[in-house]
């Protein structure tokens, strides 16, 4: 059976198994996201099952703080189980692998870190900020929350192994790689690679890209690199690097008429702002959005956004 939650326009079923012999699926969540990754975060308890995963069988965490913060002290990457109690395969997964020795003997140089997406918490963040469409997933974390991979589905272990290797190994290849590319001066080929560390969350190199772009393009090619240096340098916590972003992009968005980049620059400010937990900002950033941009396709989210504020429903700004 399919447990299926729909977000954003459109939605698909998808497979939660890895291989062809196997025929249930879990669940799908079909994402329309702009580049600014704002993240919905609703639960719907589906088809629930009695019995959860031993949050605390072989070494895996349950709280998502003290992992990253225990990756950071020993240097090492997470691998985050993202599960749901309904999920028949993520107990297939951790019966098949997870406890297999040879996946011990992987992880032995890992922080495991197991989250629920339907707790209302860590897991149901960690599952939006990262898009998780279908369980399981497990995916490769560095101590600063850059998304190093991911594996969806289920396989036998050691191809399941090979899968994780892979992606450690991809990422790994494209941070060698930056120092070269660069260096390359090749305007398409750094966009490129600008654009991969972003969708990984890493904003700390995709600012470091977007900047070298930055320093030959004008006009409307500027005012798009400004709004997406922005949302990377607030990915990297440099909040005030991402307003003085945001100033340049909506400026020259202005100068050259372009209105739906300088609504999605002033969205933005948002996210900064709640990022930056000023709460205060982020309200203010909702209200004049929704006064200079009331037919904007991005009002509705604004509407709902600005309404958890008031009613102290955003984690960040609860207290």
């Amino acid at each position: 059976m399919c447990a299926k939650l729909t977000l954003g326009r459109a939605a698909s079923p998808t497979s939660c198994r890895g291989g062809p012999d196997h025929h249930d699926s879990c669940w799908k969540i079909a994402m329309n996201l702009p580049l600014a990754a704002r993240p919905v975060l609703l639960a719907v308890l589906l088809l629930a099952l009695p019995t959860a995963l031993p949050a605390d069988d072989g070494g895996w965490l349950t709280r998502a703080d003290e992992a990253f913060a225990r990756a950071a002290r020993d240097e090492r990457y997470l691998l985050v189980d993202v599960w749901a109690e309904w999920c028949t395969w993520c107990r297939t997964l951790q019966t098949e692998v997870f406890e297999h020795p040879d996946f011990r003997a992987f992880a032995e140089d890992l922080v495991l870190l197991r989250v629920d997406v339907e707790d209302g918490g860590e897991g149901a963040a960690l599952q939006a900020r990262y898009r998780v469409e279908s369980l399981p997933t497990v995916l490769v974390l560095t101590a600063d929350r850059v998304k190093v991979g991911a594996v969806s589905g289920f396989f036998p272990v050691a191809d399941y192994l090979d899968k994780l290797r892979a992606e450690i190994t991809a990422y790994e290849n494209l941070v060698t790689a930056l120092p070269k590319v660069l260096e390359s001066g090749r305007s398409a080929l750094i966009e490129r690679l600008a654009e991969d560390f972003h969708q990984r969350y890493d904003g700390r190199r995709a600012a470091q890209l977007y900047a070298r772009l930055l320093t030959s393009a004008d006009g409307a090619e500027a005012a798009r690199l400004h709004y997406r240096m922005a949302d990377a340098l607030r990915l990297a916590g440099d909040f005030d690097g991402a307003r003085r972003s945001l100033d340049q992009a909506a400026d020259l968005a202005r100068r050259e008429g372009d209105e739906e980049l300088l609504a999605e620059t002033d969205f933005l400010r948002y996210y900064v702002a709640q990022d930056s937990g000023d709460c205060d900002a982020a309200r203010r950033s909702l209200e004049g959005f929704l006064k200079q941009h009331p037919r904007s396709a991005l009002a509705h989210d604004a509407r709902r956004f600005l309404g958890d504020l008031r009613r102290g429903e955003l984690a960040a700004c609860s207290s």
